[in-house]
């Protein structure tokens, strides 16, 4: 009988610090002053920790109950923030549209030069951002259902030229918080987009006749590039110049072919943003003009070879293409693929001369 006894009260403490433990977890407050308290915060739905939560700054204190009004902010050691916001915004309910105001504690997803937070009350569950230097603003559509969120970020990430806004952004939570992330990071961001401002490089190339024509032979050439604009949309480009000289033969015991080109392009390239911080794609467009001598013989079983015809003809080609630029400290890779009325690859290296 007493071992049931001593069996009940000791499932009975089991089950008492069991619900503690779920219910208060470590955690912290800031008061108005600033100041933070530790200790132990009461666990809850959204709903009602974006209203109020209980405090206690260790297990044996007494709970004290704060208000959003009377914090600045509260958080669980695990990293879950909450910070105290004045809101306003309107739900539509089965009678209308309701507005909703006053001081609630919004769960921060974001922390930086823009933070972004979302209010966890109920089934709605607005996003709201903070512009350092600006006043919170709420991110929803009109009554008529257009999206004023869109014109509310276009114009908070404005100031960073170098994110590329997406004209379709979904209100989800997800997208604004890649879009934030992206802007927080603008500078490296920058950095990670920027081109060198003067770049040469040497290329190998082969062109698509020597797999359809069954031509033998290689192309080589030297490239340099240099970026006009140092800051904004403009740093994307480059302009330069390229000189490529290819030589293919095409044998068939006795007869014989063989084609030389001598090749100079102006482009532009244009490199897209991308998170990699080492490769960036782009691409390519201008105008190449080209020498060609074209030689048909063939052979003698002496060992000479008789030239029966020569041809030479020039042109002037627009072009386009795509790459992927590669580097890591001052040292270029490129993967090129130009094309106009034919095709050819091009994989090369160089150096950086400038920023």
């Amino acid at each position: 009988m007493h071992f049931l006894k001593l069996t009940a009260i000791f499932s009975s403490l089991l089950v008492s610090v069991s619900l503690y433990a779920q219910s208060f977890k470590k955690g912290f407050i800031i008061n108005p002053d600033g100041d933070t308290l530790h200790g132990l915060v009461r666990e809850g739905s959204y709903e009602s920790l974006s209203l109020s939560i209980d405090f206690k700054t260790d297990r044996h204190a007494e709970v004290q109950h704060f208000s959003a009004a009377q914090l600045m902010a509260f958080g669980f050691k695990e990293g879950d923030y909450f910070e105290s916001q004045p809101v306003r915004f309107s739900t539509k309910t089965k009678d209308g549209w309701q507005e909703v105001g006053g001081q609630r504690f919004l769960y921060r997803l974001v922390a930086g030069p823009i933070s972004l937070y979302e209010l966890r009350d109920g089934q709605e569950m607005p996003l709201f951002i903070k512009k350092q230097g600006h006043a919170l603003q709420l991110l929803c559509f009109d009554k008529e259902g257009q999206p004023e969120y869109r014109q509310v970020l276009q114009t908070a990430v404005a100031d960073c030229p170098q994110l590329v806004f997406p004209e379709k952004i979904k209100l989800e939570a997800y997208a604004i918080q890649s879009l934030v992330e992206d802007y927080n990071g603008c500078g490296s961001l920058e950095k990670r987009h920027q081109v060198p401002y003067v770049q040469v490089w040497g290329f190998g190339s082969l062109s698509m006749m020597a797999f359809i024509n069954e031509y033998e032979g290689w192309g080589k050439g030297l490239a340099a590039e240099i970026r006009p604009f140092k800051r904004g949309f403009g740093s994307r480009w480059t302009v330069g110049l390229d000189y490529e000289n290819l030589a293919y033969t095409r044998d068939y015991g006795y007869d014989f072919e063989k084609v030389r080109l001598h090749e100079i392009s102006l482009k532009t390239r244009f490199y897209l943003p991308n998170r990699n911080a080492h490769f960036s794609p782009y691409g390519l467009f201008g105008a190449r003009y080209s020498q060609r001598k074209s030689e048909r013989g063939y052979h003698f079983s002496s060992g000479e070879t008789y030239v029966e015809k020569i041809y030479r003809d020039k042109a002037l080609l627009f072009q386009v293409g795509v790459g992927v630029h590669a580097q890591f400290g001052r040292h270029l890779f490129r993967l090129e693929v130009p094309f106009d009325r034919s095709v050819s690859f091009r994989l090369g290296y160089g150096v950086k001369l400038g920023n």
